[in-house]
């Protein structure tokens, strides 16, 4: 799949960038994207550059990268443990990037291995450390987002895995970028395809929840408006019929003579 990406990603300035992953004036972030990508989009990549189109499933170097499946059950309670996991499909600033969506028992989380020490940008509590990650579902615009960093310094672990993965199965491709604890840009680049959401589907029913965005907004609709509904009963149950005295002695009211 080949992607054209709109003037508001190419066109972000080198030191806005730097400023919003973390980076200083000192930072050797120079450019927020490949030379292949500011130029025009993956259209214009040379043939052997990694952004080359390609096909769908295949790295710059030959190596598979399609989604792979891990599925274990816990002895401890029987609940299955699902791992989805995809290399990206273009990176540069480190030697590879690896998205994991992972169902433990019932909790899903995203974790995006980025394959260098990244540092930290603010410790919010105690020895919680995070980090800014710049992420774009494209076609949708780049959002600067704040996660967790993994336990090893080398991965950011996503803090809404759900909404992540549906916006992911949505789009045509995942771009992230973020900078080292070196100060080096980290960018990757995910092509979504339909063998992600097969994938992730596993992840999704798993832990029992919604994949498809379309179905989980309906769903998110009917379950409200069914809340409504029980409130609404609620309020005529109690409310409604009482006898004017059971109603004095039941909730305090008093009358004038």
């Amino acid at each position: 799949m080949v992607v054209s990406r709109p003037a508001v990603w190419r066109s972000c300035a080198a030191a806005a960038l730097a400023v919003a992953c973390g980076g200083g004036a000192d930072s050797v972030a120079v450019d927020p994207l490949p030379a292949a990508v500011t130029q025009g989009g993956l259209e214009s990549a040379s043939p052997g550059s990694a952004l080359a189109p390609r096909p769908v499933g295949v790295s710059a170097s030959g190596g598979d990268v399609r989604w792979h499946l891990s599925r274990r059950t816990r002895a401890l309670d029987d609940l299955d443990n699902v791992v989805a996991y995809r290399a990206a499909d273009a990176v540069t600033g480190s030697d590879a990037v690896v998205l994991h969506a992972r169902c433990h028992g019932d909790r899903t989380e995203v974790e995006l291995d980025l394959g260098v020490s990244l540092g930290d940008d603010i410790v919010t509590d105690g020895d919680v450390r995070t980090k800014r990650v710049l992420v774009r579902f494209v076609p949708a615009a780049v959002r600067a987002l704040v996660y967790d960093v993994g336990l090893e310094g080398r991965s950011v672990v996503v803090g809404r895995p759900l909404g992540f993965l549906r916006d992911l199965v949505d789009a045509d491709s995942l771009v992230v970028q973020t900078v080292s604890a070196g100060g080096t840009t980290v960018f990757a680049e995910f092509v979504v395809t339909a063998l992600a959401y097969q994938r992730l589907l596993a992840v999704s029913e798993a832990c029992g929840w919604i994949l498809d965005p379309a179905e989980a907004r309906r769903a998110e609709s009917a379950g409200e408006e069914a809340m409504r509904a029980a409130e609404r009963a609620e309020v005529l149950a109690t409310y409604v019929g009482v006898p004017i005295r059971d109603g004095i002695e039941r909730f305090g009211v008093e009358y004038g003579d």
